[in-house]
């Protein structure tokens, strides 16, 4: 399923490709004119693959001040997802509880609009990537509540200070980089690993231990937007700008189990 930048979500079951794919067009309410130009910029399944949540500029109801960017659902509880605004804000919400517009949780990072979101499998840690380059994680155990989140953002700006729930946050080697789709390693590496592409076409692995850079790949200097992390080996899958795929492979003598740079096109 996937959806642009319009308010149509467009799906097609992959048991049933052929060389014509047919899709199905999923058309939302129509709203009213005040309410402006609307679309849509991310969605995902919830974990029991019954239902699908739809960020954008407008919807069912209103989670942040600005457009949704991003959407994660838990892989733990088919009832809980989280959002990600140009607000700059994380909410966690139970869709069982949607009808008064207030999330069960909220987080807040530096300020810059959110990207895209990613969780590990536990529901322990949400990790935010935003376009200020710099990928946070939040400890979803951390997170404050709405109302104990207000009380506590409104007496650290009374003592002249700001009030942050941020459990780490990793930066690339370059200031002015800039971070794609960053996620949780697969679940048989303990979610250890935090990695992405970036604006210098660079894929980034970085260790939630201790924030730092353990791997760097280039393959060009073209911008790579996504990467993926093969779920059953030590293997990951970039794409860049330049229309190139990359394969970057573990080689077993590494102390560390984790990749090297062996690069396949």
């Amino acid at each position: 399923m996937f959806t642009c930048a319009t308010i149509s979500l467009y799906h097609c079951n992959l048991g049933e490709v052929r060389n014509n794919l047919n899709w199905r067009v999923f058309h939302t309410t129509p709203l009213p004119i005040v309410r402006g130009w609307e679309s849509y910029f991310s969605l995902c399944y919830t974990s029991d693959g019954e239902h699908v949540i739809v960020g954008g500029s407008g919807g069912y109801f209103c989670a942040h001040r600005s457009d949704v960017k991003a959407i994660h659902c838990s892989k733990a509880d088919r009832h809980f997802f989280c959002t990600g605004s140009t607000d700059g804000s994380c909410k966690l919400w139970d869709d069982r509880a949607l009808y008064n517009n207030i999330p069960v949780a909220v987080c807040t990072g530096d300020g810059y609009s959110i990207s895209h979101i990613d969780g590990d499998s536990y529901d322990r840690y949400i990790c935010a990537t935003t376009v200020g380059g710099a990928i946070t994680i939040w400890d979803s155990r951390r997170f404050s509540q709405n109302s104990l989140f207000n009380v506590q953002q409104e007496e650290a700006i009374q003592r002249g200070g700001a009030y942050s729930n941020i459990a780490l946050k990793m930066e690339g080697q370059n200031t002015l980089e800039i971070f794609w789709r960053a996620k949780f390693s697969p679940e048989g590496t303990g979610h250890r690993y935090i990695y992405c592409g970036s604006g210098s076409g660079h894929v980034y692995i970085f260790d939630i231990m201790t924030g730092e850079v353990i791997r760097l790949f280039r393959k060009c200097k073209a911008e790579v937007q996504d990467c993926s992390w093969n779920p059953n080996d030590n293997e990951v899958i970039s794409v860049a700008l330049c229309g190139s795929t990359s394969r970057w492979y573990c080689k077993e003598e590494g102390s560390d189990g984790l990749m090297s740079e062996v690069c396949y096109h």
